[in-house]
């Protein structure tokens, strides 16, 4: 694992992120979409041969300084998705994803920035989704830029996919068919327990799917691990759940949401929606469970 540097690890502790010089404009963009992301990236002007004239356009993954801008480029741009990685997974996610992009011919630091905005949107697996993994394909043999293949994408008619958590549980991630829905903190009467997340692929026109496998953390255990500096950490082990959830089959004239909704005896339910609902049960916040996690067996890191 690489070292983290002072800068990385000063972003990853929620502080203010300082103004971007790069191309002297400061992100300013909340992107909910792929092109909301790419108009962002291309505003920030964040390509690594706008960051330094001395950075040659093809450098490899190497410099500290790589991952650490990357960092500020993801929590000014996607502040939501970004703040919603655990703190000690964040470097982790980068280094990840960007060594994924340079498998597919990704070199600038533009795209790599790209490239894990886009895993943040579309869920970490986003390039073994059949309409992504094809696409890279075509990215990789030089047919197809990363931008011109999300434009594609973008061009079907996505839903936000929107969850309410009726547990008393904060759930830190679900999955609709492999897409990310975001975390969600317990249901309250003003809402849900989250934002609305990108995207929920449904052709113009097109009914409502029978069922959707919908997936999310129920419970976990903690474990420790030492990172290369000698650092100790303890970081949570979720344990997943996936269901086969049928969706209401009614699809309103102009739709834009992908409601899931998750309750407390462990069903679940999912609809289609023009707008975002108000949360089917009102429970009191005051209901979260605050207590730890378990420890897992041997303190270690179960074996997948």
């Amino acid at each position: 694992m690489n070292k983290k540097s002072p800068i990385f690890c000063k972003l990853s502790n929620d502080k203010p992120a300082p103004d971007l010089a790069w191309g002297g404009a400061r992100c300013r963009a909340i992107a909910s979409t792929v092109l909301g992301v790419m108009m962002a990236l291309a505003v920030t002007g964040c390509d690594a041969r706008e960051a330094s004239p001395m950075m040659p356009a093809t450098r490899e993954f190497a410099a500290p300084s790589e991952p650490d801008q990357i960092a500020e480029l993801l929590q000014n741009v996607l502040p939501d998705e970004y703040g919603q990685l655990p703190h000690q997974n964040r470097f982790d996610f980068i280094t990840r994803h960007t060594q994924a992009a340079r498998g597919f011919g990704i070199k600038t630091l533009y795209e790599k920035s790209f490239y894990c905005a886009l895993a943040l949107m579309y869920g970490e697996d986003f390039a073994s989704q059949p309409s992504w993994s094809k696409g890279l394909a075509d990215v990789r043999a030089g047919k197809l830029t990363l931008q011109k293949l999300a434009e594609q994408i973008e061009a079907t008619q996505t839903l936000k996919i929107h969850g309410y958590n009726y547990t008393n549980r904060y759930i830190e991630q679900f999955y609709v068919d492999g897409n990310a829905g975001g975390s969600l903190f317990v249901s309250g009467a003003g809402g849900g327990g989250g934002r609305s997340a990108c995207c929920f692929r449904h052709p113009p026109g097109a009914p409502a799917p029978k069922t959707v496998k919908v997936k999310w953390p129920y419970g976990g255990c903690i474990f420790s691990g030492t990172y290369s500096s000698g650092e100790v950490y303890s970081s949570l082990y979720p344990f997943y759940k996936t269901l086969d959830v049928p969706v209401d089959p009614k699809v309103p004239a102009n739709p834009g949401y992908f409601e899931v909704h998750f309750y407390p005896d462990g069903h679940v339910e999912a609809a289609i929606t023009e707008h975002s609902s108000s949360p089917r049960l009102i429970l009191s916040a005051d209901r979260k469970d605050r207590s730890d996690y378990p420890r897992c067996p041997d303190d270690q890191q179960p074996k997948e």
